[in-house]
Order: C-alpha cells, then structure tokens, then sequence
C-alpha cells in the first residue's frame, strides 16, 4: 500500500489521475514495473488505485477500513 499525503494544491490528486490514466503526460512517461502504463487496461488500473480525501482528525479510521 502506498498513500499520497501533502498540503493542499501539492499534486496528490494529479498523481492519481496520471496514475489512474486518466490524461496523458505533458513530459516524461508514467511505468508500473518498468511497464508503460498505456499497456495497462483502464479497468486494472482503476481496480489497483484507490483515492480517498480524508483530513487528519479521521484518518486512523480511513486506515483501519482499507486495511480490513
């Protein structure tokens, strides 16, 4: 499990999306495994990523669902 957390406006939500394959690049490439992510099916992707905005006084529990 990896979790993105950052101040407001830090790109977390970007991350995600490019993550997700949601748009492409402007520079670089996104791989999962040394794998371009445009090799992925959208429906993969979308299954192995997760996003969840929580604030901080309720995250133990976000923790604790995701883990069960």
């Amino acid at each position: 499990m990896v979790a993105l957390v950052g101040p407001s406006g830090g790109g977390k939500s970007s991350c995600v999306s490019l993550l997700e394959h949601f748009y492409e690049p402007q520079q670089g490439q996104v791989l999962i495994d040394n794998v371009s992510i445009s090799h992925y099916s959208h429906k993969f992707l979308h299954r192995q990523v997760r996003y969840i905005a929580a604030n901080m006084q309720k995250i133990d529990t976000v923790i604790n669902l995701i883990l069960k």
